[in-house]
């Protein structure tokens, strides 16, 4: 029983550990899903800060510049908060994000300036542009593959996880049916010993064997009915006994 209980204890020991190594997958789960959301809300951010930029450029009119320049400041914001908040990532990933978004920020600054000032293409400053805007996007592709991985990651570590929880819980479940199987086969014993003890005793008072004391102590009500026939036993020796010493010839 006790290599049994202790072996329990070790299993659901393990079975704690396994537990909070699927709450923290779980959690770290979470984590990833909400900077993959992130992640794509800021790649969105991209494409739309170019085609605003392209669009201003082309239009010319100020309240498309002024436009502009409100998504330029909103992608620059957006950037900084994401890269306040990444967490996981490699440090040359966050930092092409950062350089692609100063080198964005630059660019599209400069070419909306210079479109206040003159009627002429600037097919150089939109070059930076969109180079700029290129290289912030495969920034962001980089980051979203590296988010994709580690929730892939986070997953399969759920999973196993799970299937070991799975596990435990079926050997503790078994480890039980064992003890209980083993505590009734004991139990048991514990009864039917005694009583087939007292049920030969009975068996040699009625053949006429009155000299078997009657020895159990069990602290039950079995150990009462013990003494009870052993307290018969008595009676009918000394019965027998005064009748022998009755029967002598004097």
């Amino acid at each position: 029983f006790l290599s049994m209980l202790i072996l329990g204890a070790v299993v659901a020991g393990a079975g704690i550990l396994n537990v909070t190594r699927l709450a923290d997958s779980v959690t770290d789960l979470g984590t990833r899903t909400t900077q993959m959301t992130d992640i794509v809300t800021l790649k969105s951010a991209v494409d739309r800060a170019g085609l605003s930029v392209d669009g201003a450029i082309e239009q010319r009119t100020d309240g498309a510049l002024a436009s502009a320049g409100v998504v330029i400041d909103g992608l620059d914001d957006r950037v900084n908060e994401f890269l306040g908040s990444a967490k996981g990532y490699k440090p040359e990933d966050l930092d092409a994000l950062q350089t692609s978004g100063a080198a964005f920020n630059e660019a599209a600054r400069n070419a909306v300036a210079l479109a206040r000032t003159t009627s002429l293409p600037l097919p150089d400053s939109m070059a930076k542009v969109q180079a700029a805007v290129q290289a912030m996007n495969s920034a962001v592709v980089n980051l979203e593959r590296a988010e994709r991985e580690a929730i892939n990651a986070s997953l399969e570590q759920a999973e196993a996880a799970g299937s070991q929880a799975l596990i435990l819980a079926l050997i503790l479940g078994a480890i039980g049916l064992v003890l209980g199987i083993a505590l009734t086969i004991v139990i048991t014993r514990s009864i039917t010993g005694p009583v087939r003890y007292l049920v030969g005793i009975a068996d040699k008072i009625s053949t006429g064997d009155l000299d078997t004391e009657v020895k159990l102590k069990s602290g039950d009500e079995i150990a009462e009915l013990g003494e009870s026939l052993e307290r018969m036993r008595i009676s009918l020796k000394a019965v027998f006994d005064r009748l022998r010493s009755g029967a002598r010839p004097s």
